[in-house]
Order: structure tokens, then C-alpha cells, then sequence
């Protein structure tokens, strides 16, 4: 009774038959596979003769040769006979049979358990899986179109503005009366395209998308070059950064822009919630160990953080209670992404605090995977732009801000520009002028600048082309370098920076590393 109750309980069709081939057992999964109810111990229903069955290839099946037939008979399993069952009102299901021989106490054949799966619904549960990933695949090729489309449309009015007040930021003629306004306006919109990066970041992490482009990498590098690119707002606010670099080798293979983003998380974070006058110790030192690894700790004597909230300090969109999130901003964003890279590098990453009031500490743990030292330089340092003949370059743009901006800046460092508005602008100019270096959006109004660049490779091989967009998915730069760009530089793009992938491409010298 037992044995009948569990195979009642199955969710696929089950009946059991006797050494003579009558059914003496149905469970209420098999009355639906046959559309009936069964006859038990009916010789006339002997192996099932009263359910038309059918191969495969449509021949109607003998019951008394039947795959039941057979596994008493031979006195064997089988399994995953294919088999068409026809009910009553017609319809057909092709089922997967399988026979388990049952034996008495002195071994010889009692009977059959038979167990029928119905294929059309694995079929159909099959598809329906399919249907739903290629749903989801769907969702996330739109949901990334829409963030690229977004992250294009936030950038270009950005860049113009970015270009100017840093232009103006960087001019020693500025008076000093206006250096603090300009600062905090660059600063600002500094924030704004770290915001753009950080949702694009987040989603290439929860995507799984996220990439790591590796190279030897000192640590010690890209936690000083942290620091100076933060000198101007620490200074404002009178905070002080404290270095004990003890680290000795500090090399490792790593992602260079992608560690550095991480620094330069955990320094933000740190800066943010320290109040003015404030203080942030930056230490490194090695752990011994096969492999070796290298700490790195950012520590500080800001406000602290809520022993609720320090298990969940790392979680995306997580910065506290509501009152530090109306007081400081952010997204809580910087974390969660610093998490990621570090442990896509093998590392770990962790969160110390003794309460509110109390400062906080982060240390970075990353293996130590090369044991020989990184050169300060791997080749000769591109020449300055004054050692550069007159350059003369063709500037894509359709977004007229930002091309009159590029224009006006490059014309005052000397280049030779020429604006086209268009792909077949671009192209008639190409066939009259000559050119050292294209730079192109990749948003035109008659063409990609995927297409542009094909174009250019065709018929001025050697020409050079630089991808300036506001479409910064990893997507977006890998198509970009693989259509013909020799880097892809994301809006809204600081002068120093294009000035200086400039003067690496035409010095033919440069090598892109994502920044």
C-alpha cells in the first residue's frame, strides 16, 4: 500500500501490471495521459491494448511486442522508449515510456512498473524557458540601448560646458576672483559625469558585463595619481591626507583604470564624510603568503557608520539612514562598484567602524600575482604638443556647442581644424583637404561613426580616427576600437585629456588604456 501511495503521489503518469502483463495499479496521472480510466487485471487490457499507441514514425505499436512486453520478457530496464499515446477524443501525446521489472522474494519477475512523461509539456516547458530568456535577453539589450541613449543625450550638453570652465581653470590669466566659481562649477559637473559612469557602471555589474583590461600596474601609482587629481577640492575644504606607503614591491596585474576607480571611490567616500579640517590616513603594506598580498587602507574621522547599516555598506544604492542621504547626496553607487572590481581581481574589500561619530576604515586585500618589478616607464614619453608640427585635424560634430567649443580650444593650442557637421561632409572635405587626424561623434545625422570610419579606412588608409561620444558602454568602446578608432574618448571630455591622446596619436605613440 505504501508502494502504491507514492506512486500516486507522482506527477507523471504510473501503472503497474503484472508478470502476465495486466494492469493491477493506475495512478490518477495516467486516467489523463490515456483519456480513461484503465481496466484492471483485464486480459483484454493486457499491456494497455485498449490505448492506441504509435512509434515514432507513425506505425501503430503491438502491444503483445510492446516496450512492456519486452522489459518482462527480457527481464530488463528500459528507459526513454519514445511512444505516441491517442486518446479517446483523438488528441495525441508523445510520451517517454520507461520499465522497471519487479521481483519476489526468490528473484523471479512479479510484474512492471511502468512511468510515462509526457514530452509535449517538457517540450512546452522547454520553450516557455526559452521564451522567457530571450524575453530577458530583450529586456537587457533594450534596457542597455536606453541607458546608452540616456548616458549619449546626459553627456553632449555637458561637454561643452566641462571643456570651457576647465579651459578657463587651467588659464593663469583668470582672475583670481573668479577661480573659486569656476572651480566649484567644473567640480560640479565633474560629479555629474561620475554620476552617468556610476549608473553605467552599476548596471554593467549587475549585467555581469563588466570587463577587466589587464595590465603591471603600481599601486602606489594610482593611489598618488588619486590624490593629485584631488588636491584642489581637499585643500579647499582644509582636509588632510596622511600617506604611509610601506609596500615594498607594490606591483601587481590588475585593471590600471579600474583599480584606480577604486581608490578614487574609497578616497571620495572618505572626503565626503569628513567634516572640514579633517583627516584621511592612506596605508599600504604586504602580507606575507603564497601568494604575497598588498593592503591597502583608507582610513578617516568622519561621522562614522551605523552598526545596522555596516553589514550592508558594500549593497548598490546603500549610503545610510535617510538623514546622511539628504545631508551628503549620492547614490551609494561608489561601494558597490569598488566591491566588484576588487573581488573580479581576486581580492576582498571590507568596512571597519566603531559607530557614529567614530570615522570609518576601508582596506583593499589584493594577491600579489607578479614578482617582478614594473618599469616607471614602458616607452618613451610622447612629445609635448609645442614639439609637433601644425596639426591638422577634422572635427565630425553635429552637436554645434560642442564643435565650436573643440574648435576655439584646439585653434589656441595650435591645431588647424576644419568643422563637419555630417558623415558626407566629412567625406567630401577628406577628398580636397588633407588631414592628420579625424576626431568624430558617433551620433551623426546621416551615418554611424562606425560607418564613417569604415569609410575612411577604405579610401584614406592610414588616416587616423579618434571616437569622441557621449555612448560610453563597453559596447560602445569595443565597436569603436573594432571599426577603426584608435580610442574612443567618452563626453564630456576634459582638454588636458584629449590634448594628450592627441599628441600620443600623432606622435604614434599612443596605446589606449581606458580611462
Amino acid at each position: 500500500m505504501q508502494f502504491d501511495y507514492c506512486l500516486e503521489k507522482l506527477p507523471v503518469a504510473a501503472f503497474v501490471c503484472d508478470a502476465e502483463g495486466l494492469i493491477t495499479f493506475f495512478n490518477a496521472a495516467a486516467v489523463k495521459a490515456f483519456g480513461r480510466t484503465p481496466h484492471l487485471h483485464d486480459p483484454a487490457d493486457r499491456f494497455c491494448r485498449s490505448v492506441p499507441m504509435y512509434h515514432p514514425d507513425g506505425t501503430r505499436v503491438d502491444h503483445e511486442h510492446s516496450w512492456m512486453a519486452e522489459a518482462l520478457g527480457e527481464n530488463r530496464e528500459l528507459l526513454d522508449h519514445e511512444v505516441i499515446i491517442e486518446r479517446p477524443d483523438g488528441t495525441r501525446s508523445t510520451m517517454l515510456a520507461h520499465a522497471n521489472p519487479l521481483h519476489d522474494d526468490e528473484g523471479r519477475v512479479a510484474g512492471l512498473v511502468n512511468v510515462l512523461v509526457d514530452i509535449n509539456q517538457r517540450q512546452q516547458a522547454t520553450e516557455a524557458i526559452r521564451e522567457a530568456h530571450d524575453a530577458a535577453e530583450a529586456l537587457n539589450r533594450a534596457k542597455d540601448r536606453f541607458l546608452a541613449a540616456l548616458s549619449h543625450e546626459l553627456r553632449t550638453p555637458l561637454s561643452p560646458v566641462l571643456m570651457i570652465l576647465s579651459n578657463l581653470e587651467e588659464d593663469p590669466d583668470l582672475p583670481e576672483k573668479f577661480r573659486d566659481e569656476v572651480t566649484l562649477m567644473r567640480r560640479n559637473i565633474d560629479l555629474e559625469a561620475k554620476l552617468i559612469d556610476d549608473l553605467l557602471d552599476i548596471s554593467r555589474v549587475i549585467t555581469g558585463k563588466l570587463r577587466l583590461d589587464m595590465h603591471p600596474v603600481s599601486i602606489h601609482g594610482k593611489i598618488q595619481n588619486v590624490i593629485r587629481n584631488s588636491l584642489s577640492e581637499l585643500n579647499r575644504r582644509h582636509l588632510r591626507i596622511v600617506t604611509e606607503l610601506n609596500a615594498e614591491p607594490d606591483q601587481i596585474v590588475a585593471d590600471p583604470a579600474r583599480l584606480q576607480q577604486v581608490f578614487w571611490n574609497l578616497l571620495r567616500n572618505a572626503a565626503k564624510f569628513v567634516p572640514d579640517d579633517g583627516e584621511i590616513r592612506v596605508r599600504t603594506w604586504i602580507e606575507a603568503g603564497e601568494p604575497p598580498h598588498i593592503w591597502i587602507e583608507v582610513q578617516d574621522n568622519g561621522i562614522g557608520i551605523e552598526p545596522e547599516v555596516l553589514p550592508r555598506i558594500f549593497d548598490a544604492f546603500e549610503q545610510g539612514s535617510p538623514e546622511v542621504t539628504r545631508q551628503f547626496g549620492g547614490m551609494g553607487l561608489g561601494l558597490a562598484i569598488a566591491r566588484t572590481i576588487v573581488e573580479m581581481h581576486g581580492g576582498t574589500i571590507e568596512a571597519h567602524s566603531e559607530g557614529t561619530g567614530k570615522g570609518a576604515t576601508f582596506r583593499v586585500n589584493l594577491p600579489m600575482n607578479i614578482h617582478r618589478p614594473v618599469p616607471v616607464a614602458t616607452k618613451p614619453q610622447p612629445p609635448g604638443l609645442e614639439s609637433i608640427p601644425k596639426v591638422r585635424l577634422l572635427l565630425v560634430e553635429d552637436h554645434k556647442d560642442t564643435a565650436n567649443v573643440l574648435r576655439r580650444l584646439l585653434e589656441r593650442e595650435g591645431y588647424q581644424i576644419r568643422v563637419a557637421n555630417s558623415a558626407s561632409e566629412a567625406l567630401q572635405m577628406l577628398e580636397t583637404e588633407a588631414v592628420d587626424v579625424v576626431i568624430s561623434d558617433l551620433g551623426l545625422p546621416d551615418r554611424t561613426g562606425y560607418q564613417l570610419v569604415a569609410e575612411i579606412r577604405e579610401r584614406h588608409r592610414g588616416l587616423k580616427a579618434i571616437a569622441l561620444s557621449g555612448y560610453g558602454m563597453e559596447d560602445d568602446i569595443h565597436r569603436s576600437l573594432s571599426a577603426g578608432f584608435v580610442d574612443h574618448l567618452v563626453k564630456p571630455v576634459r582638454p588636458s585629456q584629449l590634448k594628450r591622446v592627441l599628441a600620443q596619436v600623432v606622435s604614434g605613440n599612443h596605446e589606449r588604456i581606458r580611462s
